[in-house]
This record gives C-alpha cells, sequence and structure tokens, in this order.
C-alpha cells in the first residue's frame, strides 16, 4: 500500500519538531539568587470566574533561586490596587491575601524558541487564596469571598529570554483555563450565591521576572536553555 505524500510530509515534521525538543532548566549566574518579578507595565493580569473579572493594579514576585540549575521555581505573590467588575458590568473592589500559598512554575521543553511550561498553586495545609469583593455602594460588605485552593499541572504557561549577560531575565507569559475555586456568599445587594468547587477559572497575565545577588542587590542574569 503507497502512503500518501502529505502523511509522509506530515511525519517528517512531527519526526523534526521532536529532534528538536529538549528538556529545559532553570538557570542563573550565582547562588543563591533573589528572584523579584512583577506583571508588565501598563498590563493588567486578569481572572475571570463565574462572578465576572478581577483585575490587579499592581502584582509582584518574590522567591528564590537556590542553585545555579534547577527545574522549577517557586514565587510568593502580593496583590494591590484590584478590582472587580461582575457579569452585569457593576464595579466592586477586591482584596486578595495569597494566605501563604505560593506558585511553583516547572519547566517542559524547549522546541525552537518556544519554552512550554506548568505551573502548580501550593499552600499549607488549610490555606487557600482569598479573593474578598466587596460593594460597590461604599458601605464595605463583603458580598463574595472567592477562593483558589492548591491544585497541580496547571497548563498554558511560555516562558522567553530577554536581555543579555548579567542583565538577563526571563518573561513568563499566563494563559490557563480549568483553575479551580469556590464562591462562597456575602451580604448586602449583589451578593454571589454559595458555589461548590468549580473548574472554569481563567487567568491570563504576563510577568517579567529578574535575579539579584543574595544579600548584595546587584543583577544577576537568569535564563532558561
Amino acid at each position: 500500500m503507497m502512503i500518501p505524500k502529505l502523511a509522509l510530509l506530515g511525519l517528517a515534521a512531527i519526526v523534526l519538531f521532536a529532534s528538536n525538543a529538549t528538556a529545559a532548566e532553570f538557570h542563573s549566574e550565582g547562588e543563591p539568587t533573589t528572584l523579584t518579578g512583577a506583571q508588565e507595565a501598563g498590563t493588567s493580569d486578569e481572572f475571570e470566574v463565574d462572578l465576572g473579572v478581577i483585575k490587579c493594579k499592581t502584582i509582584t514576585y518574590h522567591g528564590t533561586l537556590p542553585k545555579k540549575t534547577t527545574t522549577s521555581v517557586a514565587v510568593n505573590p502580593t496583590y494591590e490596587g484590584c478590582t472587580g467588575e461582575t457579569g452585569g458590568g457593576v464595579k466592586t473592589t477586591v482584596h486578595i491575601e495569597a494566605n501563604e500559598c505560593s506558585f511553583v512554575f516547572w519547566l517542559g521543553t524547549v522546541t525552537f524558541s518556544f519554552i512550554h511550561g506548568t505551573f502548580d498553586i501550593q499552600c499549607k495545609e488549610g490555606e487557600e487564596i482569598e479573593a474578598k469583593v466587596t460593594d460597590p455602594f461604599g458601605k464595605k460588605e463583603v458580598i463574595c469571598t472567592i477562593k483558589i485552593p492548591a491544585q497541580s499541572a496547571l497548563k498554558g504557561v511560555q516562558y522567553y529570554n530577554m536581555g543579555s549577560g548579567a542583565t538577563r531575565e526571563i518573561t513568563v507569559l499566563i494563559a490557563s483555563g480549568s483553575i479551580k475555586y469556590t464562591q462562597n456568599k456575602g451580604v448586602g445587594l449583589g451578593a454571589c450565591a454559595d458555589s461548590g468547587l468549580t473548574e472554569n477559572g481563567l487567568y491570563v497575565g504576563t510577568a517579567q521576572v529578574k535575579g539579584e545577588t543574595d544579600p548584595g542587590g546587584t543583577q544577576t542574569g537568569i535564563w532558561i536553555e
């Protein structure tokens, strides 16, 4: 039986793609390295749940790269200036506490210039990330509390190396769906309904991460290959 030429070309492309895929690692010029990151200037990360969309003016990340080479990195997030908009277009204020939860970023493979990966949300036992949504009418009543529990192998992460030498940084792009969360009913006008564990959370955002020598604070190059 003859194999169509298009099928042969497709098989060749798959083989070429696979042959150019290599395991990736995080690298630093020194150890330990303090990691600091922030969402890209002029952008706002978005987290969409059943209630609506949450955005924050400032999101920062802090962590440590203990060795010069590793396959994962843990960072702790801090959120400031967060607001929400319900499905009905109502503006709200949102206060987010990480509650000793961290993001752990993992590397997959490098294919040509594309670096793919996943991330986990890791929390101490009994802790969750909490987003408290307050009413837009000045009463400061919590109309809904969104809780994000620990979970793993969340897809949709891409990494890019930026800069050169000691100024090398890593840009992280996230477009991840199927994030688990619960909505817990608060009080007042516009209070959300209680929900069980829901798995339709969507997070879209960008972070620029740089390394600094510990404890000097002098920038040191970090990269992925």
